[in-house]
């Protein structure tokens, strides 16, 4: 169950403020409630994660950055010993906004990390780590894009935006000794960047490429061809069962059979980035345009089924680990807290997973006559106003009775506050008496839907009419 805070409204006149509290006692603990789809990896990590990946006994590895050496750091999660190590260093420094083109991959038993480093900051260095490191190649870089590899055809293969200094300039593999040109055809190359995304099917011989609103379908060794077209550009692709999914700019996951667009389900998210694992479609996606918190669940017969949120505004990604011991793991570069409980990074999610239920949150923005915090339907008016919902960084425009609707997750918790531009659309003779903002706590109960009541006051004490009068002038021409 959920609280709406006007019966703990505290007037504080001397301020001429409102603060809004709200208590509420919780009686099941939050670590109870979180076992059932989040398990911890010990403490987590400290520092800010950059990639992941796992080796072929199923332990995670981390690769973060020691900002006070100023050098990278790979960690190590002992799936036995069930605890955390620096499994290596390497003495060099990643540029800061430049980490999103650190991956680190498992070849042949030997670990392989790809960079950007302050000395070489226009290429991808690859290093191979197998009890120390060596220094492999470079990958000349044409522009600022994300750079996407996966393992395929017992090669790691990478896409992204090279320059032509490189192999190829979308796609370059690499066998564990050198890089190669895997056969990209020109023809399919588009114009400017366009870093893909890749997966690959159940039976490991097709690898399945997006390039802005194509699917690219390749076989070992050189064997290219369109899978696929689509209307707009394309965020990510996934292989589930004997399907391809693809999800868009526009929020849409699309179901694609033998090339063929099978069916389409709109999301209206923004950002969603799609992950098959054990022959499930999971998937993360931001929570609007301008907050990149991101929820985490499922796609099944055309609906999502939520199983957590991260609520770190920042730029999160999701890993998956399929090994010998397959696992799915969720990190998140700049930190990962979930109901409140920290995870420090990164978590494993558990198979057996409890569905979120989705609530409803109304708010009413109406104009106090009477001043007394209470909605009347036969005494207070009713217009549209804009309110701003904190949690999201959204601003939302009321429909014409002052209402507008919200639907968090049972472990989200929204905050409404008027917009500092409230009043466009409104009656500027009106004004919020408080400058707080009311809130919405979410827990693990029975769902109800609850309203919000935000009230506005005018600004003068005596109401006014105005009076027109009609008036006029007349004009002569001076000969």
């Amino acid at each position: 169950m959920k609280n709406n805070l006007f019966p703990f409204l505290n007037l504080q006149h001397t301020l001429k403020r409102i603060w809004v509290v709200c208590v509420f006692m919780c009686f099941i603990p939050l670590v109870e409630m979180h076992a059932q789809n989040l398990k911890p990896l010990a403490n987590g990590l400290k520092q800010d994660v950059h990639c992941g990946c796992a080796d072929s006994g199923g332990n995670v590895y981390s690769v973060t950055r020691n900002k006070k050496g100023d050098s990278v750091i790979v960690n190590r999660y002992n799936i036995l010993a069930k605890n955390w190590s620096v499994y290596a260093r390497l003495g060099r420094t990643l540029i800061t906004n430049q980490t999103y083109y650190t991956q680190c991959l498992f070849l042949n038993n030997r670990f392989y990390l790809t960079a950007v480093f302050k000395n070489s900051p226009g290429v991808n260095e690859i290093w191979e780590f197998s009890g120390g490191w060596k220094f492999i190649n470079s990958i000349g870089r044409a522009g600022y894009g994300d750079i996407k590899s996966i393992v395929f055809n017992n090669k790691i293969y990478f896409s992204g935006m090279f320059d032509t200094a490189a192999i190829h300039p979308q796609v370059v593999a690499f066998n564990g000794t050198s890089l190669s040109d895997p056969g990209l055809p020109g023809i399919y190359i588009p114009q400017g960047p366009s870093p893909a995304t890749m997966d690959v099917n159940n039976s490991n011989d097709t690898l399945f490429m997006t390039y802005q609103n194509r699917v690219l379908f390749h076989t070992a060794p050189s064997k290219w061809g369109i899978y696929y077209t689509h209307p707009f550009i394309l965020q990510s692709v996934a292989v589930a069962n004997k399907y391809v999914y693809v999800s868009d700019v526009q929020g849409k996951i699309s179901t694609l059979v033998n090339g063929v667009r099978k069916d389409s389900f709109s999301t209206s998210q923004q950002r969603i980035n799609l992950k098959a694992y054990q022959n499930k479609l999971f998937l993360v996606h931001s929570k609007s345009a301008k907050n990149y918190a991101v929820r985490f669940g499922e796609f099944k017969n055309n609906e999502i089924s939520y199983y957590f949120s991260n609520t770190y505004k920042d730029t999160t990604d999701v890993t998956l680990l399929n090994y010998n011991n397959q696992q799915l793991y969720y990190y998140s570069r700049d930190g990962f807290t979930s109901r409140n409980v920290n995870y420090n990074h990164i978590a494993q999610v558990r198979d057996t997973l409890k569905v979120l239920g989705i609530d409803t949150i109304i708010v009413r923005v109406f104009k106090d006559k009477n001043k007394n915090y209470v909605y009347d339907t036969t005494t207070n008016e009713r217009g549209t106003f804009y309110i701003y919902e904190t949690s999201n960084l959204t601003t939302v425009l009321t429909d014409n009775f002052g209402l507008a609707t919200f639907y968090p997750l049972e472990d989200e918790d929204y905050h409404i506050a008027f917009d500092k531009e409230y009043l466009q659309g409104g009656d500027s003779c009106y004004g919020t008496p408080f400058s707080g903002a009311l809130a919405s706590k979410v827990y693990n109960s029975p769902f109800t839907t609850e309203t919000l009541l935000m009230p506005v006051w005018r600004k003068t004490l005596k109401q006014r009419n105005l009076v027109l009068r009609s008036w006029g002038s007349n004009r002569a021409r001076l000969l």
